[in-house]
């Protein structure tokens, strides 16, 4: 998804000429584009929405794994020149480690700096939009199709040794609480099933969405929190658009939401053991 499809979301993107790096060389060569990250008054941590903004920077392929990244970290005119450069550096640094957390690579991280407070050819005072951190995006996606390979040959693997009408669980699809909306960290085996479809044309399945922690009596499923729907349908219907948006033929691939009905742990256990309910399984239907 590019970037202007994402701004009219009402995410804030701009694109912006490297003038920040200090080269007039990097100014006239290319132009860049540039995702803003903002901080609160005197925060240095990423928000909650912050980290939501990354995310779905992640998952819809704005930000993917082999780009070069600089990251440039600002802060407002309050406070002094010593005070803001510690603030912008540790700004910078933690957006940094976010994205390292999310399986971003540090080698690809080119520059990670604070510059300071922004100057402003009039006076002003605490302006919200100078207290950001800027991610420069450059390069190649290239490297996604090698960190997919191992993993696609596992998740493959399994498909391949079970039965017809036999499931197997998908690991690390996180979703948002009560909500169908899929955290970053889930792209890399969403491209492993994704690679498994196209490599294998004749496999048919049925995606199922299952959830936990629910109390039997309220039902055995609840309503997605952003609406359209029971939350384990609208979770396997995450997968199965995202197949069908990437190209897999609508005919090989069913979803269903199961709900609460088939729990791995008994509804009882502890929770730490209840979320092992809370999952996506690939049935095979046919290879």
């Amino acid at each position: 998804m590019s970037l202007s499809v994402i701004a009219k979301k009402g995410l804030l993107f701009s694109s912006v000429l490297v003038a920040f790096l200090g080269s007039p060389a990097a100014a006239t060569a290319q132009k860049t584009d540039t995702a803003s990250v903002y901080f609160k008054y005197k925060e240095k941590a990423l928000s909650r929405s912050a980290k939501n903004f990354i995310d779905t920077l992640l998952f819809s392929e704005v930000l993917v794994h082999g780009q070069k990244l600089t990251i440039l970290g600002f802060a407002d005119s309050i406070g002094g020149a010593e005070y803001n450069l510690s603030l912008s550096e540790k700004r910078a640094h933690n957006v940094k480690k976010y994205l390292l957390s999310l399986g971003l690579a540090d080698a690809d991280m080119k520059l990670v700096i604070g510059k300071g407070r922004i100057e402003h050819a009039a006076p002003v005072k605490g302006l919200s939009s100078d207290r950001k951190v800027l991610i420069i995006i450059d390069g190649s996606p290239g490297a996604r199709k090698e960190m997919v390979a191992p993993a696609a040959a596992r998740l493959e693997s399994k498909i391949a040794a079970v039965k017809v009408n036999q499931a197997v669980a998908l690991k690390n699809l996180q979703f948002e609480g009560d909500r169908h909306h899929l955290l970053a960290v889930s792209r890399p085996t969403l491209d492993t099933l994704l690679a498994i479809m196209n490599d294998n044309p004749t496999l048919k399945i049925q995606v199922e969405g299952h959830i936990c922690c629910l109390d039997p009596s309220l039902g055995s499923d609840k309503e997605d929190a952003e609406g359209g729907g029971m939350l384990s349908v609208t979770r396997a219907k995450m997968v199965y658009d995202f197949l069908v948006r990437k190209g897999i033929a609508k005919e090989r691939i069913k979803y269903i939401g199961l709900g609460s009905t088939k729990p791995l742990v008994p509804i009882t256990a502890m929770p730490d053991e209840q979320a092992k309910n809370r999952r996506v399984e690939i049935r095979v239907l046919s290879k």
